[in-house]
This record gives structure tokens, sequence and C-alpha cells, in this order.
């Protein structure tokens, strides 16, 4: 009994790592794209990556995979931004952002502004543009998840 139940572990294991990544880059550059600090979004994907581990079963089809991943970062971040303001810390500021840009990625004039068009957005506008832009959700899908993850 006992084979059988490790037998199980690994391949639940060996799944959830093919399942981290295949999705990570997507996941970080939703996270990257919406709070613009890579420390920030490199602890949120962790996080939900740690909830995928325990909530998803893997053998379900793509799409419930990807709508249930789409849930979780958005919950996440709105999340991150809750425990902000509870703690009476405001989020990371927009000069603080381009401090702690990789220190490897040179932004063009032009991405430069759009990047920090984007993070002046409030939260729920930028949230809409990346999931439209990035995830080419449609309007509803997108007002879809928001709802959820604002529950």
């Amino acid at each position: 009994m006992a084979y059988i139940h490790k037998r199980m572990n690994n391949r639940r294991h060996k799944t959830f790592n093919n399942y981290v990544e295949y999705h990570k880059d997507m996941v970080y550059q939703i996270c990257f794209s919406i709070l613009g600090c890579p420390l920030v979004a490199e602890e949120i994907s962790i996080s939900v990556f740690h909830q995928a581990y325990i909530d998803l079963c893997y053998e379900e089809s793509p799409s419930v995979q990807k709508d249930w991943l789409h849930n979780e970062i958005i919950y996440q971040v709105f999340d991150y931004f809750e425990q902000e303001k509870m703690s009476k810390k405001h989020p990371i500021d927009i000069n603080e952002r381009n401090n702690t840009t990789l220190s490897n990625e040179k932004l063009s004039k032009n991405e430069e502004t759009l990047r920090n068009t984007l993070l002046s957005l409030p939260l729920t506008d930028r949230i809409f543009i990346v999931l439209r832009n990035t995830c080419s959700l449609s309007a509803k899908e997108v007002n879809k998840i928001m709802n959820k993850a604002a529950c």
C-alpha cells in the first residue's frame, strides 16, 4: 500500500513540475505587468503555484487550469494590495518600481513611458489591460475573473 501511495505522490510531483514549467513565464509576466516590481511578481507567482499544488487536479483540461490560474493570479494581486493597505504601507510607487526593474532589462523610451503609464493606472484598470493584452481574454472573461477575485 505504501508503494502505491509513494508512486502516486511521485506522479503528482512530476505532473506538477511539468505544470509549473509550462505556465511559469505566463504567470510571472502577468504579475510583473500588473505590479511592475520583479520581487513582488516573483513572490506572487510562487504563491499562485503553491495554491495550485493544493487545489488543482492536473488531469483537468488545460482550459480549466488556465481559467483557474488567471483567477488565482488576480486573487493574489488583490490580496497583496489588501495586505499593503492593512499594514498601512503603500504599494511600491513608480519611482521605486523603476529602481527595482531587472538590471539587465533595457527599455526603450517608448516602452518605459508605456510601462509607467500602465503602472500609474488604478489597479483594476491595470488588471483589465494586462489580461486583455497579455492573455487575449475577452472583456467578458476579464470581468468574470475580476468579479470572482474581488469576492
